[in-house]
């Protein structure tokens, strides 16, 4: 049974992202204040899983470090099918993308956020605070790789293309009951949020 979120977890507010996410799909539609709500829900939840899922495998390896592995073995047993597949794939893609910027990056002027240079909508600086915030909680003293966090990012971005994209379809306003109906309808999306 998946641990509940205790309440001394931070909290995020995502919705800026959750539209420009939505943007890249309907870029007339807009999100209800109580589907952003249900969608930053979602996140808190699911990262908070993630992260039981990455301290669990980093402690099978008697490691003390979260890495980009611990990430991926995470991504395969929260989703399922081509979810997860195509999850793995954006996580690699993230780390791959971002280590390219940073061996060019000598050459480039001005400042580039690291969303940016992984080629995610999602901060992985918010989501690094979250995951720091968050490891304590399971009375353990980790490190977390700068990997680990575009990963992790990077996933979480995907899953919410997926959900937004499903929702979104032939709707100009989006609502929490749109979102629902994917948690409830998409059979890959279901199960991963019935392991939440």
């Amino acid at each position: 049974m998946p641990s509940p979120v205790p309440e001394t977890i931070m909290s995020l507010k995502l919705d800026l992202y959750f539209t420009r996410i939505l943007a890249q799909f309907y870029p007339t539609a807009r999100l209800t204040k109580d589907a952003k709500e249900t969608l930053n829900d979602f996140v808190i939840q699911f990262l908070y899983q993630f992260v039981e899922y990455m301290v669990t495998v980093m402690m099978h390896k008697q490691t003390k470090t979260l890495s980009h592995r611990d990430a991926q073995t995470a991504t395969q047993l929260l989703f399922e099918g081509l979810l997860r597949r195509y999850a793995i794939s954006e996580g690699v893609r993230a780390i791959t993308k971002y280590a390219g910027f940073m061996a060019t990056s000598r050459r480039r002027k001005g400042r580039v956020r690291d969303n940016e240079k992984a080629g995610v909508i999602l901060p992985p600086s918010r989501i690094r605070r979250y995951l720091v915030h968050t490891v304590p909680t399971f009375k353990y003293h980790i490190r977390i790789s700068k990997e680990a966090v575009l990963y992790v990012t990077a996933v979480t971005d995907y899953i919410l293309y997926e959900i937004i994209e499903h929702a979104g379809k032939d709707k100009s306003v989006i609502t929490s009951q749109d979102i629902k109906h994917v948690f409830d309808n998409d059979r890959e999306i279901s199960k991963t949020v019935c392991r939440l």
